[in-house]
């Protein structure tokens, strides 16, 4: 097992993963939940504010598994650069309900502490008296794994003891709270939320209904598990980006002036100042010495910037319009009041790590999610995550979201440790930074810096 003493020193080739665990339903922190980097033997326990520090070997999409005794597992997934961090947020376990039932071979019946779902058993589907519970999961953020995009959550269960087989299939009703209407068709799927098979997120697809009389949502189940039941929703709005598309997110120009002494950065306010030293002579030739000091790199605090545009001729204004950032240690979120137009997005990001120190120079990735969030109904599907097909005109509750994340990478160049002062370098004095993903930084006295990337391959036809 991987030895997680000293988390500040990090293994080659591994990253660092940040979050905090809470209880769904108080919203409690979770001490002492062992916190996995599945595919490899790193774990770590939650402290006692629930948040954890996990080393894990660098990835795109690494799994991540949490459990703790009277809590249903969990599984979500972070995106890892060598020797860099970044964040999971907050993930919520659902306690297992308390209610246990008693099934013989004869059959029986089992209802949870909510009243909401109830599990028929047949004579003969277990061959044992086996305890049985249901464990309701309220809302989509308690449920253990990510839901697919574009489906809205009626419910999840979790059945108990995990992978019970029956001999003759159960029957699970579940309340119909949303009034679908009867024989209505609900996708379900069997969510994978263990240390097993960590890219498997859902299996075993299949179909439920809403009974004759509509009172409950119905589904035959061969096995114990945890199920997700969706629908797809539909906001009866043109695509948002259908006529102006979004440009993507980028960081603040450092350099935008003319040298005349000071100059400050139109973007950002970055101040810059220049100071010539008499010139030196080697070999017959004259070299002129020039220094430039830079506020955004003496204390970075890259501008990340995206733009959008609301066109009333190619969509309906959103509810309103949510503005995400996750980047190295940092989960932030802002709401906007939409209006028609082009909006420009700008967070100055104060670039620290867990620690508050100020991240190294060289080009770090962030996670950013803009989503205009719209009033929307559910609509019929023939498929587990499938697309819509008929509107039933129920409201979603909430807003639904349509969501955009660019892939974003913002430089920063640090110069806090400069020899020649924070924030100053000799102009013509260029220093190469390697970075995780290949790319390469280059940094020039003057504060600026350029990102250098490997052209992806060509494949001739």
């Amino acid at each position: 097992m991987l030895d997680i003493q000293r988390p500040d020193v990090l293994p080659a080739g591994f990253g660092l993963i940040l979050g905090q665990v809470i209880d769904a339903r108080t919203g409690a922190s979770l001490a002492g939940t062992t916190v996995k980097a599945l595919g490899s033997t790193s774990q770590v326990l939650s402290d006692p504010q629930g948040r954890f520090q996990l080393p894990a070997p660098a990835g795109e999409r690494v799994a991540v598994y949490l459990t703790r005794g009277g809590y249903v597992d969990a599984k979500t997934f972070a995106g890892v650069e060598a020797g860099r961090e970044s964040t999971v947020g907050i993930v919520r376990l659902q306690p297992f309900d308390p209610i246990r039932s008693p099934i013989t071979s004869a059959g029986g019946t089992h209802t949870d502490s909510t009243g909401t779902v109830t599990v028929i058993f047949p004579a003969g589907a277990v061959s044992t008296t086996t305890e049985v519970t249901a464990t309701v999961f309220p809302t989509a953020a308690s449920f253990p794994v990510t839901l697919p995009e574009g489906q809205a959550f009626l419910a999840g269960v979790q059945f108990t003891p995990e992978n019970l087989t029956f001999a003759t299939q159960v029957t699970v009703r579940i309340t119909n709270t949303l009034n679908l209407p009867p024989n209505t068709q609900v996708p379900f799927a069997f969510a994978n939320h263990s240390d097993q098979d960590p890219e498997i997120v859902f299996f075993e697809p299949g179909m439920a209904r809403v009974s004759a009389d509509g009172q409950s949502i119905e589904a035959q189940l061969p096995h114990f598990s945890c199920i997700g039941l969706v629908l797809p929703f539909r906001t009866g709005r043109p695509p948002i980006q259908k006529k102006s598309p979004d440009k993507g997110v980028e960081s603040s120009k450092q350099k935008c002036c003319t040298p005349v002494g000071s100059r400050v950065g139109a973007n950002d306010g970055t101040l810059f100042l220049d100071q010539v030293l008499p010139s030196t002579r080697v070999l017959g030739r004259s070299n002129p010495l020039s220094f430039t000091y830079s506020s955004g790199t003496a204390d970075p605090h890259p501008l990340i910037l995206m733009e959008a545009t609301l066109d009333p001729a190619a969509t309906t204004l959103p509810e309103q319009v949510r503005w995400a950032l996750r980047a190295g240690a940092l989960e932030e979120e802002r709401l906007f009041t939409p209006q028609a137009g082009t909006f420009r997005y700008a967070w100055s990001w104060e670039p620290r790590d867990r620690n508050g120190n100020i991240l190294p120079t060289g080009s770090h990735r962030v996670d950013v999610t803009l989503s205009h969030d719209y009033e929307a109904t559910l609509a019929t599907a023939n498929s587990f995550g499938g697309p819509p097909i008929q509107d039933l005109g129920i409201p979603v509750p909430g807003l639904t979201p349509a969501p955009t994340r660019p892939n974003a990478r913002i430089v920063i160049h640090n110069q806090q440790q400069s020899p020649f002062g924070a924030g100053w370098g000799l102009q013509g004095l260029q220093r190469l930074h390697p970075e995780p993903d290949g790319s390469a930084v280059l940094t020039e006295g003057d504060g600026t810096a350029l990102t250098f990337r490997t052209p992806p391959s060509f494949t001739p036809p």
